[in-house]
């Protein structure tokens, strides 16, 4: 009889557990470029002495209903020596964004580190000087309605 009991259970995966633990010590810049994710990612390798690379086993996979699937491009780079890691996420593709609220945005460049707040306003510091981006901001976490999106 407790067998059929237990088999009855469901069980919940906690999501906000999993963001909290993902999102700690973390910061997030959100930029406007309109290059392509290859092109942006050269042009940060190029001019900041990076090396950003695809992960396609990486790539966030958005199921908003049971018949419609999207995926968006990951870029990695970890600094050499260093537990700081930078994951750069294509938010569009050709027909959804990945962050509907802050859709007129092209990237999403997530810095994992101790120094993560400090790190983001040099880096988006540098990032707006570039000629090829529009807009790169720091974007705080509650702003972020669809967060758990952006879960690795």
């Amino acid at each position: 009889m407790e067998f059929l009991m237990a088999a009855k259970t469901k069980l919940v995966l906690d999501m906000g557990a999993a963001s909290d633990d993902f999102f700690s010590d973390t910061a997030m810049i959100a930029i406007g470029c309109a290059l392509q994710g290859h092109e942006f990612c050269w042009l940060l390798n190029k001019e900041f002495d990076l090396n950003f690379v695809r992960k396609p086993d990486m790539d966030v996979e958005y199921r908003p209903n049971k018949k419609s699937c999207y995926y968006f491009s990951v870029y990695q780079y970890c600094l050499p020596y260093s537990s700081c890691e930078y994951n750069l996420f294509k938010l569009k593709n050709d027909k959804k964004n990945l962050l509907p609220e802050i859709g007129q945005l092209d990237y999403m460049w997530l810095i994992k580190s101790q120094t993560a707040e400090h790190d983001a306003h040099l880096i988006a510091d540098d990032v707006k000087a570039l000629n090829e981006v529009q807009l790169a901001k720091i974007l705080p976490q509650e702003e972020l309605k669809n967060l758990n999106h952006l879960l690795l």
